[in-house]
């Protein structure tokens, strides 16, 4: 895959194979379960929504590996109790978040994702697949960046008006705040345009594991 592919690409599985080996696990945990939360209002079963608060935590060290078994198997339990009141797939979906191989959870995860939008939409399954998959590329992109573009961060632009920007939107996940970031890291010196486009995008959506954010929190 050429730079170009990859910045127009709508195959998240094919974007997901382009990574590299030594991919962040937790950005791969983190892109399974943004594509999860779209799933929200489907996953009517308690045990299963509670699946996406802990793998987050997981993802980010605040909960260990008992806590994501003792969550794995919960989501299991919900798939054997299903009496369709949700969405398997969305079940499915939850259970693939606690994949012990984080980029089987990425995979499995958003194939589950797109394939409980499609069966939930009242248009063709395979038309809401498609758009569910280019929402998802555009989620990669936000996630991991341009790897042919390699971006790092010069310490001097970490105010602390910057990192409380940055701080503020991860644990509220409300990002509405990226243009701001943007002004405040230019302020500190920031010129990078790779940097200050991706956070004034009014057409990228943004999430946690967002690399410019996780640039300033200095996360992997």
């Amino acid at each position: 895959m050429t730079e170009i592919e990859w910045l127009a690409s709508e195959d998240p599985r094919r974007m997901l194979k382009e990574l590299p080996e030594n991919a962040s696990a937790r950005k791969l945990r983190l892109l399974a379960c943004c594509c999860a939360r779209r799933l929200e209002a489907m996953l009517v079963e308690s045990r299963a929504v509670n699946v996406v608060r802990v793998v987050e935590d997981y993802a980010d060290g605040i909960v260990g590996e008992e806590e994501l078994r003792g969550t794995q198997v919960s989501a299991f339990s919900a798939i054997e109790n299903y009496e369709g009141d949700g969405s398997i797939y969305a079940l499915n979906c939850a259970y693939a978040l606690c994949s012990w191989g984080a980029a089987h959870a990425a995979s499995s995860g958003l194939q589950f994702a797109a394939q409980a939008v499609a069966a939930g939409a009242s248009d063709a399954y395979t038309k809401c697949d498609v758009a569910e998959s280019a929402i998802q590329s555009t989620l990669i992109r936000d996630i991991f960046g341009n790897p042919f573009r390699p971006v790092s961060v010069d310490p001097g632009w970490l105010t602390t008006i910057v990192i409380g920007l940055a701080q503020q939107m991860y644990e509220s996940r409300n990002f509405s705040a990226m243009p701001i970031l943007a002004d405040a890291l230019q302020d500190a010196g920031c010129e990078n345009t790779d940097i200050l486009n991706h956070c004034r995008d009014e057409k990228q959506v943004h999430v946690r594991g967002c690399w410019v954010v996780d640039l300033v929190l200095v996360k992997s």
